[in-house]
Parts: C-alpha cells; sequence; structure tokens
C-alpha cells in the first residue's frame, strides 16, 4: 500500500513544481517523484515509487539499505564525537536518514541516467512506516542557461546557496517534505504556500550567502529586505540608482577613494539612498553587508574563484539586481525576484516573425534583426511595431505620433528616433512611417499588472488591431531583453494528442490499477490544453468525468482537471506539418 495519500501527493506537489518553475522559465518542464523506502525491515513493507514519468522498478532499490549502510559507514567516521548523549543520538539518526537519501539518489540517477536531465532530492521524512523522499528533475540545459557559484561551502563549513535558482529548488524541496509532514494533521490541499511567497524566501536564502561571502558572521543580515527597502526610497524625487559592491573590509580588489570617519549601519536606509547620490559610473558604495565604509572602484584582477566579491545594481525605484563576475544572478521588480531574462536569439526570432509574415524573406528578416539589436542598446527602452499595413496605421494614429516620408531604417538613424518615448512603425521591408506613436486599444484581460506601462500598452494595441492585422510588436526593456508580442506557443504533433486520446480512451478497458496511467494523460492534456480542438476538449472532458468518477468509486481520491475549453488563438499554424 503507498503511504502518502494514494498518490495524491505526487499529484499535487507536480502541479505546484509547474507553476512555480513556469515564473522562472516555462521550458524546465519539472518532473516529481515520491519514492518511500520502508525504514524497518520487521515489517516486511515493499518499496513503493509514485511517479507520472519513466517508471523505476522497486526492485532497483533491493539493495539500497546495504549502500546506505556503506555510505552512513564513511559519514559516521568522518563526523564529530559529541560528548552530550542526546545530540549524538540525534546526529547518528540524521546521518543514517542522510546516507539512506544519498542511496536512493545514486540508484536513481543510474536507474534512470539522462543527460538531458538533473536530479534534485529531498531530505527524509519519516510517515507510516517509511522514509518518504520526494526527487524533482528539470532539464539541465535550461539551468545551464543561468550563471551560478562553485563553492557550496564558506569558511569550509557554512552550506551557501549557489545561485538564486538553487536556493528556489532547496525551499521547493522543504515545501515539498512540510506539505507531506503535516499530511498527518492537515489537508494536503491547502497547506502548500503560494509560488510568489516561496520565491520571495528563496530570495533571501541567496542574499544570506551573497552577504556570506564576506565570511564574517557580523553578516547575518537580511540583505534582501535592506535592498528592497533602499530601492524603495527616493531622494529629492529622484529614484535610487547607483551601485554596491559587498566584499569583506580591505578586499584586495575594492579601493576606496572616499573613506567615512564613521561607517553607516546598513539598516540606516535613508543615510544610504543619499549616499547612493554619490555613486557613477566609476564610484560604488562599498559595504560588507553590514557596515558602509565609503566610496571605491573595483580594481584590478578579481578572480572569480574566491566568489568574495558580489556587486548590487540599484537602477530604478523598487528594481534592484544582483551580480558577480559581471554576469547576472537574480533580478527584483517590485519585490518580486526572478532569473535574467535571456536575450532572443537570431533562429528564435526569426522562426517568430516567419510565422506572422508567412511571405517575408530571409533579406527582410535579417534588416529587422539588425534594427532590433540597435534598439535594444536604447538605455531607457523602447518598442518596435511591426506592421503589415504600417502606412494606413501611421495615418489612422497621427494625431499621436510623428509621421514622416516613408524610409528605409538604417542602423544609425534608429539610435535616433528611438531616443524619444513612443513606438516606431513600420513595414516588414523595414520601412518606417512613423514615429514616437503613442498606441491606443482597449483594457483587455491579457494584461500583466506586473509589468511596465511599455508592456501592457502593447498588449492593448495588439489585442485591437492583430485580428485585422497582421502585426508583431518588439518591446526593448531596459536592460536590453528583447520581448515579442504575440508570444507564439511552439509547433508540435498533432499526432500526438490524437495518440493521447486514444489511451485515454483504453484507460475504461483497464482493470486494475490505472490511476497513474490517468494522472500522467490528464497532466498531458493540462500542459497542451492551448493545442486542443473544441471536439478533443468536449471527448477530454467526457472521458476524464467518468474515469474520475469510476476511481473515486474504487476508493481513491478525486483530482479535479477543471474543464478544457478551446482557445480562440488556436489555429492550425501551430501543428507541425507530419
Amino acid at each position: 500500500m503507498i503511504p502518502v495519500a494514494e498518490e495524491t501527493f505526487q499529484v499535487l506537489l507536480e502541479l505546484y513544481a509547474k507553476r512555480l518553475f513556469a515564473l522562472l522559465d516555462l521550458q524546465f518542464d519539472p518532473q516529481l517523484s515520491i519514492i518511500c523506502i520502508p525504514w524497518d525491515d520487521r515489517e516486511g513493507k515493499p518499496v513503493s515509487i509514485i511517479t507520472s514519468g519513466e517508471k523505476i522498478k522497486p526492485e532497483a532499490f533491493d539493495e539500497v539499505k546495504e549502500l546506505a549502510a556503506a555510505l552512513e559507514k564513511v559519514d559516521i567516521e568522518s563526523s564529530v564525537n559529541y560528548s552530550n548523549k542526546s545530540y549524538a543520538k540525534n546526529h547518528k539518526e540524521y546521518i543514517k536518514s542522510k546516507s539512506l537519501g544519498e542511496a536512493v539518489y545514486k540508484i536513481v540517477n543510474k536507474e534512470m541516467y539522462d543527460s538531458t536531465i538533473e536530479r534534485f532530492i529531498s531530505e527524509a521524512c519519516l510517515l507510516k512506516g517509511y522514509q518518504v523522499f520526494v526527487v524533482l528533475e528539470l532539464n539541465k540545459n535550461i539551468l545551464d542557461k543561468f550563471y551560478c557559484l562553485k563553492k557550496e561551502t564558506y569558511l569550509d563549513y557554512v552550506v551557501k546557496s549557489k545561485s538564486f535558482m538553487h536556493s528556489v529548488i532547496t525551499q521547493f524541496l522543504k515545501e515539498c517534505m512540510h506539505t507531506i509532514n503535516s499530511s498527518k494533521v492537515n489537508s494536503a490541499h491547502s497547506i502548500i504556500r503560494a509560488e510568489k511567497e516561496l520565491l520571495i524566501n528563496a530570495a533571501k536564502d541567496f542574499m544570506h550567502s551573497v552577504a556570506m561571502s564576506v565570511e564574517t558572521h557580523e553578516a547575518l543580515v537580511d540583505l534582501y529586505e535592506v535592498c528592497n527597502s533602499i530601492s524603495s526610497l527616493k531622494y529629492e524625487g529622484s529614484e535610487s540608482i547607483g551601485k554596491m559592491v559587498i566584499a569583506k573590509q580591505h578586499h584586495m580588489n575594492v579601493s576606496l577613494v572616499l573613506e567615512l570617519e564613521e561607517p553607516i549601519s546598513i539598516y540606516d536606509y535613508r543615510k544610504v539612498r543619499k549616499f547612493l547620490e554619490l555613486c557613477n559610473d566609476e564610484t560604488l558604495i562599498v559595504s560588507d553587508s553590514y557596515k558602509i565604509y565609503g566610496l571605491g572602484k573595483i580594481a584590478g584582477t578579481y578572480n572569480a574563484n574566491h566568489e568574495s566579491l558580489f556587486v548590487i545594481n540599484f537602477k530604478s525605484h523598487y528594481v534592484w539586481e544582483v551580480l558577480h563576475d559581471n554576469k547576472l544572478m537574480m533580478i527584483v521588480d517590485y519585490q518580486i525576484p526572478s532569473l535574467p531574462k535571456e536575450r532572443i536569439d537570431r533562429e528564435d526570432f526569426h522562426g517568430r516573425i516567419s510565422r506572422i509574415f508567412k511571405d517575408i524573406s530571409e533579406g527582410d528578416l535579417n534588416a529587422l534583426w539588425e534594427i532590433c539589436t540597435v534598439a535594444s542598446e536604447q538605455k531607457h527602452g523602447t518598442m518596435l511595431v511591426i506592421s503589415d499595413q504600417a502606412e494606413s496605421e501611421a495615418k489612422r494614429l497621427s494625431n499621436q505620433c510623428f509621421c514622416i516620408k516613408p524610409r528605409k531604417l538604417e542602423t544609425s538613424l534608429m539610435r535616433q528616433i528611438t531616443a524619444i518615448d513612443g513606438s516606431v512603425l513600420l513595414n516588414t521591408d523595414s520601412i518606417c512611417y512613423a514615429i514616437g506613436v503613442i498606441l491606443d486599444g482597449m483594457a483587455t484581460k491579457n494584461g500583466d499588472s506586473s509589468r511596465g506601462a511599455r508592456f501592457n500598452s502593447a498588449i492593448r494595441y495588439y489585442d485591437y488591431v492583430a485580428k485585422e492585422i497582421p502585426t508583431v510588436i518588439v518591446i526593448v526593456s531596459e536592460d536590453g531583453m528583447i520581448d515579442l508580442i504575440p508570444n507564439l506557443m511552439p509547433k508540435i504533433h498533432h499526432k500526438d494528442i490524437e495518440e493521447a486520446i486514444k489511451k485515454l480512451r483504453e484507460i475504461e478497458s483497464i482493470h486494475g490499477s490505472r490511476r497513474h496511467s490517468y494522472n500522467k494523460l490528464m497532466n498531458y492534456f493540462r500542459d497542451h490544453s492551448f493545442y486542443l480542438t473544441e471536439e478533443e476538449c468536449s471527448i477530454i472532458n467526457s472521458l476524464s468525468e467518468k474515469l474520475g468518477n469510476e476511481l473515486t468509486k474504487e476508493g481513491l481520491a478525486k483530482i479535479d482537471y477543471g474543464k478544457f475549453l478551446p482557445s480562440s488563438d488556436m489555429n492550425d499554424s501551430y501543428y507541425l506539418e507530419e
């Protein structure tokens, strides 16, 4: 018998993982398994494995206890002997549980080796005679896009986070175990914290590691809240703009050019904010995360392997970011942390533009790319509207733009015309018809309150005109990142959906355990709901209701996947040619 609510936890936690990691990057595609190892051999309980991915056989864990015992022996021999008997006993139990987790992790990686997948395992939770572990799988290629540190400890014993991403993973696995452990007294459906709250806790954890880079216990400050507070303040109406270096006092790569007689506490936010006014492109505030010592410069050649010098860049009101060795590690915008957004690459740009403008030539694609590249260098950001009817749109919007005589845009001219507010209106031949365009449009449900006015005005305009006029809007943010509207879903093979529906029909005739297959298919439909036709939605909804009721009668908890509805934006262009 499976000890954790008959697979309910696996489904619940995997759905949570998909929502959480989608906030960071839609391509992470997290998969989650729960592995339950009997803690007492005398009870004769079998190993239980609950997963929606590739199934690993319980027999693979036949030698898990022996492997764990060998690992445990090594850990005990290298650990400290504690005189306090109670503490020594607890420490021994911890090592035993930790060794079992390491053994489980080794077996899973060996049995299910995949170079494109990276796995992470939680600490154990003792439940109903089982040691329960959660194994998280993420796309390794996506993980590798984000810069992270190499060291896992400071001072050889203080555990640290290597990146904001690793802090998110750690916090997620802790939340999984808290949820499972709390199931003894609470409903599993009501105790998982909100995704953004978890991201904030992860950011706090990562910033604690940044503070500890100075290798002193005085640095136990909440650097995340400190930076939020500083960025929120204005000085004589101006926003917080400037940089602060975090390094131990007298760091060999920090040269003070203005030293304070009495250092300022990092918690004296108004003084620190005032000090930011003295920063420029070369000088920055010098801090050990506990005190402000003055203004300085980063000097010499910094050895990034030391991981002892970080820069906090206050970009604007309530917006700041963390860098190490000039590598961006985390962005915080109005207290919501995120990973650095990857700038769209040339191939992706070409692919998306050509799906909207089907007859566009390779030469015109290359010209548009060059224009967007130059636009991305504009410090305050800008926006390009590429329209099949740019000339008529310029006339329609003439009262809220500068109409110009049509001319082909060149990179040198592009730098000049994007210096003013408003959008640049051009066609697919790179012929410009208007600059400084203020876009119109109706209020739309597709807006995003967490994004700025530029992004939301682009969404409103696109929703207003795109059904009649093929349009692509290129939004260049202040940090040079590029958003494309519409953000098209990738193409898929329609036969994959048809095959999944066929399998869902076949489950009706299966006798015995079918929860695993049902959940796996329903998760697939949920992830691919955009591509479903009206007929396919109807079939899936009908089968889901019938099978869900049958599984409930069999004594299994019913999971509500909701009703599938066809997307109004879906069409055959999203299907790959068979």
